[in-house]
């Protein structure tokens, strides 16, 4: 059932914006400017109703309601391009104007025509069947856009309390407008919108500017320039409400990913234009503490002016008190502290383990690149230039005596050897000597070894140093491990701590770095049944496994980077470099997660593991080494099973997804 939206654009930027944006989405959906549908596609229909009523004779129009203070920019919109297309009883405007005074907006003219307006809002509610909420395009800076704006959507949210109040804030900025009051307008409707909105999101006009100044090169960027860029970033947000989908398809899921707690539901949108096979167009919708600085610049322009009570006097002439000028520079700065609070009680660490020789080569060279990333020196002082590198190091580093960083990170093996190297190495000493647990027996490249007999002897002593990193943390998120799976330890013992682990903290996500062995890269025989008893252990254990194929790490550094030889070092250089480009969204302020392969694509490789071990284990080759440490044949059976149901799902997931691709592509030359 499609759940409609009324939209209402108020004031000279809000319809202007407004405007632009029916022009765009109607050419979307394949309406034009008369109303009447001309597309080529069912999808262009499905969901229309979200955003159009259908009227008598099959004409679209938009569930629009138009306002302003004085007539001029409502006669702009009826001589638009797009200006039949809306309902003539939904303009209504007054005849005086705001004059930039956001008192003259909320509570003098705006207040004589709000009655008015909410008539005509009622009548496009009432005609909805099942209203999901309002939005509104308005600038925070005018006078009718933030005055009268900000009192709509108060009188709205009095009567629809249920329903989602949605609005596209355009902040100002002196780069584009010359209006000084600015500042005491945005933040008087910023004030409201704190208490009054569900989602808001703030397009910066600065920022609007500088993408048609320096990227754009427009010399004299003007209003129709930025508006361009706003409707269609507009257009982005809303694609997910107008066409069929999963992910945010409506206003109430938007707001359920993306408000962590309610005052904070201001967000940054982004769009960029891809150079693809057809019209393609990336919209990003972000939630992050980077919007304080906005915030910040407005109340900074507000304070300097309040202190010198500076053109105060058109306001309280209005009847505004002094005091919700103090009330509201008061709100604008709590939300610039929450911004900050939240950030820092957000921040969720995580505790890294690295085991067996690999898993330990790989995780030296991760610690290495994020600690030069973060400003951290070999001896764990910050030595940075930016805040942004400490901002959210906690995620990574425990903050320990006399201001150093130490990793918090377990480090694992059989044997010493791997554990003498890593503290020789460049950061060596940037470890807690205590975290270092290693044995003296080694695990011979056998996987029972490491999760039965030596592995199980060391578990215990391993744990409890995973504990006391865990309990070191304010909000454990979760655990990561840096192991081989063609090994004895990092496969065998790694996969024994992740089920212990789970055990205990079955709450936090586990999360593996897991390279996959290769002939090409080892001469170890027995890799595949190591391989695929740990993905046995993998499939059940793990929240998320990165599936770091040596084989493609090989031919990468052959093919690509041209080495004869390549050396565990190149193969281990490039882990660690993707780890650190994972591990970003992670370390560093931002809400956009990193971007995973689709699952699909590792069908491959765990096919390829499981032909090798399917050709040993018909033989029984080598299995001998396994059963000797009181393994039984039934476990490699079943993880032979795991793998084949694996590769099985992986495979009806792709054709599935083919079928699909097929379908579409049938219709389109049917069409």
């Amino acid at each position: 059932m499609p759940r409609e939206i009324v939209h209402i654009q108020a004031g000279q930027c809000g319809n202007q914006i407004g405007a632009k944006f029916w022009e765009i989405i109607s050419d979307e959906h394949g309406v034009d400017p008369k109303g009447f549908y001309q597309g080529d596609s069912d999808l262009q229909i499905e969901r229309i109703e979200v955003y159009y009523t259908e009227a008598s004779g099959g004409r679209y129009v938009p569930r629009c309601v138009l306002v302003d203070l004085e007539p001029g920019t409502m006669d702009s919109v009826r001589s638009g391009p797009y200006g039949q297309i809306f309902r003539p009883d939904n303009f209504v405007f007054g005849q005086s104007g705001a004059g930039n005074n956001w008192a003259k907006g909320h509570y003098t003219e705006g207040a004589e025509l709000v009655d008015s307006v909410l008539d005509v809002v009622r009548r496009e509610a009432e005609v909805c069947d099942c209203l999901q909420g309002f939005q509104l395009t308005h600038s925070l800076g005018g006078g009718t856009g933030s005055g009268m704006g900000t009192l709509l959507i108060s009188k709205i949210r009095e009567e629809y309390p249920d329903r989602i109040m949605n609005t596209y804030s355009v902040v100002p900025s002196p780069k584009v407008s010359d209006t000084v009051v600015e500042p005491y307008n945005a933040t008087l409707s910023v004030h409201q919108l704190v208490e009054n909105t569900d989602e808001t999101f703030c397009i910066d006009n600065e920022a609007l500017y500088d993408i048609c100044f320096r990227t754009l090169k427009l010399a004299t960027p003007t209003y129709g320039d930025l508006n361009h860029l706003v409707s269609l970033t507009m257009s982005g947000i809303t694609t997910c409400l107008r066409f069929p989908g999963q992910l945010n398809a409506d206003l109430r899921k938007l707001a359920t990913n993306m408000v962590p707690f309610p005052r904070l539901h201001f967000f940054m949108p982004g769009f960029a234009p891809l150079t693809a096979r057809g019209n393609m167009a990336a919209t990003f919708i972000g939630n992050s503490t980077s919007i304080q600085e906005l915030f910040r610049r407005i109340s900074e322009q507000f304070t300097a002016m309040f202190r010198r009570k500076a053109f105060l006097h058109w306001y309280t002439g209005e009847g505004m008190d002094e005091m919700e000028f103090t009330e509201a520079e008061s709100n604008m700065n709590d939300l610039v502290s929450d911004k900050k609070h939240k950030d820092i009680i957000m921040t969720r660490e995580i505790v890294h383990i690295q085991a067996g020789q690999c898993g330990n080569q790989i995780g030296a060279k991760f610690w290495e690149i994020i600690s030069d990333e973060h400003g951290v020196d070999p001896t764990g002082q910050y030595q940075g230039d930016s805040d942004l590198q400490e901002e959210r190091i906690d995620v990574y580093y425990n903050l320990a005596s006399e201001g150093k960083y130490v990793p918090r990170c377990v480090l694992v093996d059989l044997e010493p050897g791997t554990m003498d190297s890593v503290r020789a190495g460049p950061y060596g000493n940037i470890f807690r000597p205590d975290n270092f647990v290693f044995g003296q027996s080694g695990a011979g490249n056998n996987w029972a070894k490491g999760h039965y007999t030596e592995g199980a002897e060391l578990v215990d002593s391993v744990l409890d140093v995973v504990r006391r990193e865990a309990e070191g943390c304010d909000c454990l998120q979760g655990f990561q491990l840096t192991h081989s799976l063609g090994g004895g330890t990092g496969s065998g013992m790694g996969t024994l701590l992740i089920s212990k682990i789970r055990e205990e903290y079955p709450d936090r996500i586990m999360n593996t770095y897991s390279v996959v062995p290769s002939p090409k890269v080892s001469d170890t025989v027995v890799e595949p049944y190591n391989a695929t008893l740990s993905v046995h252990q993998l499939v059940e254990n793990t929240d998320e496994t990165f599936c770091i194929d040596n084989e493609a790490l090989y031919d990468i550094c052959f093919r690509t980077l041209k080495l004869t030889t390549p050396t565990y070092g190149d193969l281990n250089h490039l882990v660690s470099l993707t780890m650190s480009g994972i591990t970003t969204c992670l370390r560093f302020p931002g809400q956009l997660n990193a971007d995973l392969r689709k699952l699909a694509t590792n069908m491959e490789l765990f096919k390829r593991i499981s032909e090798q071990f399917t050709a040993m284990f018909r033989r029984k080759a080598f299995l001998h080494w396994y059963t000797g440490e009181g393994m039984d044949e039934m476990e490699f059976t079943e993880a032979e099973s795991n793998m084949n149901d694996l590769v099985s799902e992986y495979q009806q997931y792709q054709d599935a997804t083919a079928e699909d691709d097929y379908d579409d592509d049938e219709d389109e030359d049917y069409d």
